[in-house]
């Protein structure tokens, strides 16, 4: 596996933790910070990594590429759009901090299965009827669909945005890859 010259990893770190209790960017689940451990699994197919942050992460990152979310938007669409505002044309692999089994296949999948026609390549979770977002590929055309799409929408999601673009879905191979452990 190469890294593609536009693709850059996006690390989603930013969120609360309220059910974890703690920042689950620190959590060691292959005897590293989680943090550590997606930037060090995504090295080959991407160019770059960043950390999407909230402001109260700044002091562990302050070293380390990243972006501190900036819009006055709630949930993970925050970090996507702040990540689309300091990046210009490029695609995001987009990854949650709190998904310790994903393996670098499953990444490597998403990217695979893009085609020129698709904004957006995620995993589906057939069971449960719904896209997962937060383990998925964003094609840089994205920057200008989700920022219209922001502008419109009263309360964007980016479950919300995925409804208004080309979607592809893909089914997991290892559904519980992508599970997210977000309480302990």
């Amino acid at each position: 596996m190469t890294a593609d010259k536009n693709i850059v990893a996006v690390i989603l770190c930013g969120g609360q933790s309220t059910r974890m209790g703690r920042d689950k960017s620190m959590v060691e689940y292959h005897g590293l910070p989680q943090w550590s451990h997606i930037r060090k699994m995504v090295e080959t197919i991407a160019t770059s990594t960043f950390y999407s942050i909230n402001q109260n992460q700044f002091s562990h990152f302050k070293d380390k590429p990243h972006f501190i979310d900036k819009h006055d938007l709630h949930g993970p669409i925050n970090g996507l759009m702040t990540a689309f505002d300091n990046l210009n044309n490029v695609h995001i692999l987009l990854i949650g901090i709190d998904y310790p089994l994903l393996t670098i296949h499953d990444l490597q999948m998403l990217i695979d299965h893009k085609s020129h026609l698709d904004d957006v390549v995620c995993y589906y979770h057939a069971d449960e009827n719904i896209a997962e977002p937060l383990v998925a590929f964003y094609d840089a055309r994205c920057a200008s669909l989700l920022a219209s799409y922001i502008y419109v929408d009263e309360r964007p999601s980016i479950q919300g945005f995925l409804k208004t673009v080309n979607l592809k879905k893909i089914n997991l191979v290892e559904p519980h890859n992508i599970v997210s452990f977000d309480s302990e």
